[in-house]
Parts: C-alpha cells; structure tokens; sequence
C-alpha cells in the first residue's frame, strides 16, 4: 500500500484494536511513501509460528544442549546456531523455545527464516552500488544451488540521469 501519509496517521479501524493481531502490523510494514511506488515492490508478513528456522547467536556453547526431540540445534561455527522444529508440527514450539532463551539470556539475537518453495524467488535485483565481482558471487552461488529454480533474473539497479528514478537492466 502506497500513501502520501506515514503509518499510524488514519489508521483504519480494523487495525486500530488489534495489537497483536496481523492487520496492525500489516499496516506499519506494508505501507511505504508514494514516491517508492515506481519500485513495485512485494511484501510479505508471516506469523513466527510459520518460521521453518533460525540463526542465533548464543551466550556459550553450554546453551546448544538445551536441545529436545521437538526442536533441533545445529552448530554453525563460534557461538552461532541453526534452530528448528523437528517436524512441520513442531514448528509452532520454535519461537516459544527461543523466547524463553532470550529471558534466560543464554541467547543474544534471532533471525526467523522460511524456506522458500523451489522456484518461488524469480529475479534479484541488485542496487546502484553494488559491484560487478558482487554480483558474480551471487550468480555463482544462484547456479550452484540446489534449493533455488534456474528461471531466476538478475538485474542491476542505474540511476536514471535526468530525473529523480531508477531504472534497472537485465543482466541475465
């Protein structure tokens, strides 16, 4: 949603007495300024309980043996670590575990992730100052992925040289 207003000016009522409810949240990550439209840009919220993984960085090493047979830590090299569910059942135990580890402090940060559908990223988009090895690293690391389709294009954002916009150019 685009608007010429910053989120939180004329909330809608439906968001409004729902605090910890999705339109609320929706409302603030998803509306962006007008002047952003011409990026035509896709979000998307989902809840944690939707969450297939996380990384986090831990306190120690002592605190990757609160392990259970529904939620699996995977070592990542120094304190950091790969949390999940055991089943797509479990999934929803995972921010739960996690929560209660950061207010036992034996976690410093999380980061949610969902895995993706194969074929569901179709193009990358890389901005005005990225550089040409850059992108070669990320072309290498696309072709050599097992997880991601092979229909995926890339592009490179140039700034437009008469007017306030950015156009993009196809680079595969």
């Amino acid at each position: 949603m685009y608007s010429n207003r910053r989120p939180g000016y004329e909330m809608p009522d439906n968001t409004i007495y729902e605090y910890f409810e999705h339109n609320f949240y929706a409302h603030f990550a998803m509306t962006k300024g007008n002047d952003w439209i011409y990026e035509k840009e896709y979000r998307y919220l989902i809840r944690l309980t939707e969450a297939d993984a996380a990384i986090v960085n831990a306190n120690s090493t002592d605190w990757a043996t609160s392990q259970t047979k529904d939620v699996l830590i995977t070592p990542l090299g120094g304190l950091t670590y790969q949390v999940e569910a055991s089943t797509p059942s479990k999934r929803d135990l995972l921010p739960w575990f996690l929560a209660l580890a950061q207010g036992r402090k034996e976690i410093l940060d999380v980061k949610f992730f969902k895995r993706l559908t194969h074929n569901a990223l179709t193009g990358v988009y890389f901005g005005c100052r990225v550089t040409d090895d850059e992108i070669a690293q990320v072309k290498a690391k696309i072709d050599n992925s097992h997880n991601l389709g092979s229909s995926i294009t890339l592009y490179r954002s140039i700034e437009n040289q008469d007017r306030f916009e950015i156009n993009f150019e196809r680079l595969k």
